[in-house]
């Protein structure tokens, strides 16, 4: 568990960059539309 703990920082930051591109990417599109 607290291994997990340690790594939920960097987890959250992988997280939060994909959920980043994803939205730009759902934007571009809907702009594209």
């Amino acid at each position: 568990m607290t291994e997990w703990i340690l790594d939920g920082s960097s987890y959250m930051k992988a997280a939060a960059k994909s959920r980043k591109s994803f939205w730009t990417s759902q934007s571009a599109t809907a702009r594209y539309i």
